[in-house]
């Protein structure tokens, strides 16, 4: 379409066959957990660094709802509401506080690749752009099964059902 620019998306991220993996949230799925860290601080030291924006966190909205149809955000207004610690490699205690995202899928080995090239920009970035102390950014994959969508009416019946049963 002419003087139509694509738009470039975020984090460099790839574009996926995704429709193998959007979830229908019924039968088996991956959960993927990323706590991401906004802010650390070292130990000891003054101030703290800012890793991941507020305008990175709204690409990763923007990426999740176009790539996998939307996400869970754990975010509060204030100071983020999940704070980890660790010791680096010289030694020294750095202090991470998180926002934390999850994001449902089909099982589908599409999904475990595009997570894992998302891990790898995102810690690119915190290390290389914003020269953070950051050594690992943690995305987590469980495996979950949704309880099925059942009408009440027909859970009802079946109570029903099993009392007269036991009555006979």
């Amino acid at each position: 379409m002419v003087g139509v620019e694509k738009v470039q998306r975020p984090f460099g991220q790839r574009e996926y066959r995704l429709e193998f993996s959007r979830p229908t949230l019924a039968g088996d799925h991956y959960k993927f957990t990323i706590l991401l860290p906004v802010t650390e601080k070292v130990e000891g030291q003054r101030g703290s660094k800012e890793i991941f924006t507020d305008s990175d966190i709204r690409d990763l909205k923007r990426l999740f709802r176009q790539d996998l149809g939307g996400a869970t955000y754990f975010e509060l207004k204030g100071p983020p509401p999940i704070q980890g610690d660790w010791v680096d490699k010289r030694g020294d205690v750095v202090i991470d506080w998180h926002v934390r995202m999850e994001i449902y899928t089909k099982k589908h080995k599409v999904a475990i690749t595009y997570f894992e090239e998302l891990k790898a920009r995102l810690l690119k970035l915190a290390k290389e752009i914003r020269q953070a102390e950051q050594e690992e950014i943690v995305i987590e994959r469980t495996s979950v099964s949704f309880v099925p969508h059942t009408p009440l009416e027909a859970l009802l019946t079946k109570q029903r059902e099993k009392l007269k049963d036991l009555k006979r």
